[in-house]
Formats: C-alpha cells, sequence, structure tokens
C-alpha cells in the first residue's frame, strides 16, 4: 500500500508538469537543475551509508537567482516516498555555487501535506521568490558543511575498521600473542583500571569478548540493568591486536571510533 501510494503521488499530485503554477522548476534541458538536485543528494547521504544514486528527488519547488538556490523537495527512497505517520517528509534546501559547483550550505525540514499547497514551500509564510529570500533562508538555517562530512568520514572509518577486525584470520607462526578469551579480558580489565576509563561500580559491568576466529579480540563493556546501576547501556569497546597485544579503544569518545591508549 505504502508503494502504490507513493506512486501515485509521484504520477499525480508532485508531477512537474502537472502541478500549479507555484511549483516551480528549473527545465531539465538547465545544467544547473541536475547539479543542484546531486549537490543535495550527496548532502542527504552523510553521515549514511547509502549511495548518492540511490535517492530521488520530487520537486516541488527550485528556484535559483545568480549563485543561490533554494529547493523544496520530497525523497524517493526505495521506490516510496519517505514519510512520517501520515504526513509526506519534505525537505528544503538552500545552495551556493562556488566555481560553477553547487553544494548545499542550509538545510531544515517540513511536511507536505497529502494534497499540494503553495504553502508547503513557503518560507516564514511566503514564497522564496527574491535572491534577498534564498540569502535569508541561508543564514537562518546554516549548516557546518565541513563538520558533516568530517563526521561522515569518521563514521565511515568505524565501518571499515569493525569490517576488518570481523575478517577470519589464521594463526601467525608461532600463534597468537593473545591466545585466549581470558587473556583479552584480563588485559582490558587491566587497561580500563590503569587508566580509570568508567566510574561504574565493578559489579554494574558486563563484559562481552568475541573474536576466536579473528585477529582481533573485541571486548565490549556494558552497564547491567538494575536499580543499583546507573550509566549508559553501551559504555565503550577495547579492541585487541592478537598478534602485538596493541590496544585501542572508543572510552574518550563512544562512537566506535578506535584510538590508541597506551
Amino acid at each position: 500500500m505504502r508503494f502504490l501510494y507513493g506512486v501515485l503521488i509521484l504520477l499525480g499530485l508532485f508531477a512537474g508538469v502537472t502541478t500549479p503554477a507555484y511549483a516551480r522548476d528549473l527545465t531539465k534541458t538547465d545544467p544547473d537543475r541536475a547539479r543542484i538536485l546531486d549537490a543535495a543528494r550527496q548532502f542527504a547521504v552523510l553521515g549514511t551509508s547509502q549511495a548518492s544514486e540511490e535517492i530521488k528527488w520530487v520537486v516541488r519547488d527550485l528556484y535559483r537567482d545568480g549563485d543561490v538556490a533554494y529547493l523544496c523537495a520530497a525523497r524517493v527512497t526505495d521506490g516510496a516516498i519517505d514519510r512520517t505517520d501520515d504526513a509526506i517528509d519534505g525537505y528544503l534546501f538552500g545552495l551556493k555555487r562556488f566555481a560553477g559547483a553547487w553544494s548545499v550550505a542550509a538545510e531544515t525540514g517540513t511536511f507536505f501535506s497529502a494534497k499540494a499547497k503553495p504553502s508547503d514551500c513557503w518560507y516564514k509564510d511566503k514564497t522564496i521568490q527574491s535572491q534577498a529570500d534564498v540569502e535569508a533562508f541561508l543564514q537562518a538555517n546554516a549548516v557546518d558543511v565541513t563538520r558533516l562530512k568530517a563526521q561522515s568520514d569518521e563514521e565511515d572509518k568505524v565501518v571499515q575498521t569493525y569490517q576488518r577486525m570481523a575478517e577470519r584470520a589464521s594463526p601467525p607462526k608461532g600463534g597468537w600473542l593473545v591466545a585466549t578469551q581470558k587473556q583479552a579480558m584480563d588485559l582490558a580489565i587491566g587497561l580500563l583500571s590503569r587508566h580509570q576509563l568508567t566510574t561504574v561500580k565493578p559489579d554494574c559491568l558486563s563484559v562481552d569478548v568475541v573474536g576466536d576466529d579473528t585477529a582481533f579480540y573485541l571486548v565490549e563493556f556494558d552497564v547491567q540493568s538494575g536499580p543499583a546501576c546507573k550509566g549508559p547501556a553501551r559504555l565503550f569497546a577495547i579492541a585487541i591486536d592478537r598478534a602485538t597485544g596493541r590496544m585501542t579503544t572508543d572510552a574518550a569518545k563512544p562512537n566506535g571510533l578506535l584510538r590508541p591508549i597506551e
């Protein structure tokens, strides 16, 4: 039903050639149109595992004036329009052009009604219709793209690290330096104690070790549930290179990015 509803919207309510005059859009022959939509795709996948090619935009309003532009659109993922309950998710972007390349510089969200309305794409109760309007939107909804890209790169590193750690590995000649889960647990607990990585009471700690078939042991520290135990469900992890005994952890910033501690 969700897919059918999405298709009906695509064919009717949001189709660029049949929407009312207020649903502006650049012509498909205008090269800026593709560049603006692609810039919005690139921004939308920051911090996700999605490829930008997986996202399609259903344009409700696209206004360009000089080197700034405003895009109001619904997003189609896996053939269905993004929704929250009964409302259609709306995406509002402010873009700037530098040296011929468009990039998102401002972003916020809204909700579209099932029946398209002019007010769906308004900003501060009016249609974006001048460069000054776009600049006001850019200023009020600015995003730190550099920070978002850095965060996305960091998340990519986390995924790559854990993928590498999960690969099966054979022992080196002479065997593993850290050969058993008990050795790994003892090393991790020793590191925890020396560096005082947590204030959670020892009786409240839950420890899990995985990695018998890989080149790394991963020791996960969690907080047990119960009235006497307080703290986040997941504390941090300590990874141990079984060949060298080198340890890394995300204790300082529990986001999965493992860093050396000693």
